[in-house]
């Protein structure tokens, strides 16, 4: 407890949300700021900027919210580590 940690998931697990509120329940959630979109054909590559720093989300499916406040991730799809 109270130790740094890191915490991974792939980028194709995790969703964009429009706020925290619309998070599937039981889900782990950070608020965000989306950055960039990059359309890769199949699927479109997100930048997110959250205050833990900024990760990657990869869309397969094309509904994403227009005004995106949070991403989610359900915590089986996640690994935690010592840092």
């Amino acid at each position: 407890m109270g130790e740094a940690a890191v915490i991974a998931f792939r980028a194709e697990r995790v969703s964009l949300v429009a706020d925290k509120a619309a998070a599937p329940d039981g889900s782990n959630v950070l608020s965000c700021q989306a950055n960039e979109h990059l359309y890769r054909g199949k699927y479109l590559d997100h930048s997110i900027e959250t205050a833990l720093g900024r990760i990657k989300v990869r869309s397969w499916d094309r509904n994403v919210p227009a005004e995106v406040g949070a991403v989610a991730w359900r915590p089986e799809d996640s690994v935690v580590m010592a840092a």
